[in-house]
């Protein structure tokens, strides 16, 4: 190993303690950090920390994560579950939604280490096992990650200490991959929820998916009239 990565590594642990250890804690107990007002979404985050919450499988993950990685502590640990918990509800929504961080990932390990209760979680929460495969931190495909970043900055409050964990976002609408852009501009709703997003297992998931495509149609073509609560009650019924 040498000298200049262990320096890099010695600096990003640094970086960490100084952005993650020291932060407040990020949102009341319990909540997602949801960056808009919206029925539906509000509706998945309280069905997701119903599921987590039954039987303490939320408690008991935390206490085993504590138990093994001394190093973490408290403040640090709910940093962590409100990204797990915003890549589950992105794992809901997107077709290809990795895990980008590390940290983030190893929450998810002792998860699924409680195996009954995983898999009792993921009944509840999504209707079907949700399974690691390839949305480990360890895939990096460019488009996925634009999709990504403008799906989650639109939904989540992101703060200094949310993108210190997932990475620096750098995709501002107008560089999302040139095919989705293309869907969004000559493809039915129903066409681009085939392609890009996933299927949904609930009627909240769908509801956003739907909100989330003509968001995306709005900011790619501004001749679109802004959608006042009555469309959106229409669109949500697609």
């Amino acid at each position: 190993m040498s000298r200049q990565f262990i320096q890099q590594s010695v600096d990003e642990e640094i970086k960490w303690q100084e952005v993650i250890l020291t932060a407040d804690p990020p949102f009341p107990e319990g909540e997602i950090g949801w960056r808009i007002n919206n029925k539906n979404m509000y509706l998945l985050g309280h069905k997701l920390n119903q599921a987590l919450r039954a039987n303490s499988y939320e408690e008991r993950i935390k206490q085993n994560i504590l138990a093994s990685h001394p190093e973490i502590n408290l403040n640090e640990l709910s940093w962590l579950f409100i990204e797990f918990k915003r890549f589950l509800m992105l794992n809901e929504l997107l077709r290809v939604a990795p895990v980008y961080s590390e940290r983030i990932d190893l929450v998810w390990k002792e998860a699924i280490r409680l195996t009954d209760d995983y898999e009792c979680f993921c009944i509840h929460f999504a209707g079907r096992t949700i399974h690691r495969g390839d949305n480990t931190f360890r895939v990096h495909d460019s488009a996925a990650r634009a999709i990504y970043e403008n799906v989650y900055s639109y939904l989540f409050v992101c703060r200094a200490e949310n993108r210190f964990l997932l990475g620096e976002f750098i995709n501002p609408i107008h560089t999302l991959p040139a095919k989705f852009k293309k869907d969004l501009s000559s493809s039915g709703n129903h066409w681009i929820r085939e392609k890009h997003f996933n299927n949904a297992q609930c009627r909240e998931v769908s509801c956003i998916i739907n909100h989330l495509i003509v968001y995306f149609k709005i900011m790619l073509n501004p001749s679109i009239p802004t959608i006042d609560d009555k469309t959106w009650s229409e669109i949500y019924s697609m």
